[in-house]
């Protein structure tokens, strides 16, 4: 897994001020493999600065007051402005205002998605939406630096040995992990072969996965990544299939966490 290849690849989308209904849909996305954000509109500004450090981005601002009209226009000028990033941009808005002024974003070119819009089916809606701006990218997970302690416990059984290895996890998606292992524990993890029996402790929560070790990064060869399966046995033999869904779903959480974390550090990173 090269790093920096999949984050040129990563497309990051944020919703500026979202109505409560889009906000309850938000983790939901993020489980459907986008990577989404939300913030205030007090951070608007600060959001120009981090837009300008990423490859690629959606921005979705939500009105909710034909009073806010104005003020939004002016910041479409600072997001249209930035060249150092590709940037799509979607308005929701509030039925209650005008269809006249709704033109004025249609004129230009960015698309509108009326309150009503979104009520009858919100998620296909918001599948639907997505899927036009393109905003899943060419990443298929999405995936997360960890924050805190994050472990990976492998244990190895060989003739009439246990091995016990502990790895820290460094990055983290609902499908693999890259984990730092020890140079003296490094034998034990042959590309193409897999462990039956590891527990990934995630804040504290602890999730038995089997997992096919892929290799090393080729910028750090302690890095290893490893794909993440879910061990049957069918016929006395070993298969290996998707994580159960309430186990994704727990992954999905801490990423979930570690998304909103690292956004809300870099936010604070630029209150002055």
């Amino acid at each position: 897994m090269n790093p920096d290849v999949a984050e040129i690849y990563s497309i990051k989308i944020y919703f500026i001020s979202p109505f409560e209904m889009v906000e309850s849909f938000l983790n939901k996305l993020i489980e459907l493999e986008y990577e989404v954000y939300s913030l205030q509109e007090s951070d608007k500004e600060k959001l120009l600065k981090i837009l300008d450090n990423n490859t690629c981005n959606v921005v979705f601002i939500c009105i909710h007051d034909t009073d806010d009209v104005v003020p939004w226009i002016q910041y479409l000028e600072k997001l249209k402005g930035l060249k150092g990033t590709t940037l799509r941009i979607g308005i929701f808005i509030r039925d209650k205002i005008a269809y006249n002024i709704k033109n004025l974003f249609l004129y230009d070119s960015i698309p509108v998605i009326s309150e009503s819009l979104m009520q009858s089916q919100p998620l296909k809606a918001f599948k639907l939406l997505l899927n036009t701006f393109e905003a899943r990218g060419q990443r298929k997970h999405v995936r997360t630096k960890t924050i805190g302690k994050s472990e990976a416990y492998f244990n190895f059984k060989l003739e009439n040995r246990n091995i016990n290895v502990v790895g820290e996890i460094m990055d983290i998606s609902s499908e693999a992990f890259s984990c730092k292992i020890e140079p003296g524990d490094q034998i034990y993890f042959l590309p193409g072969e897999y462990c039956n029996n590891v527990i990934l402790l995630l804040r504290g929560v602890r999730i038995p996965v089997a997992v096919r070790i892929f290799g090393y990064s080729e910028q750090n060869p302690d890095i290893f990544v490893f794909k993440i399966h879910e061990l049957q046995i069918k016929d006395n033999k070993f298969t290996y299939s998707r994580l159960r869904a309430e186990k994704r779903k727990k992954i999905f959480n801490y990423i979930i966490f570690c998304l909103r974390d690292d956004f809300k550090r870099q936010l604070d990173s630029l209150s002055s």
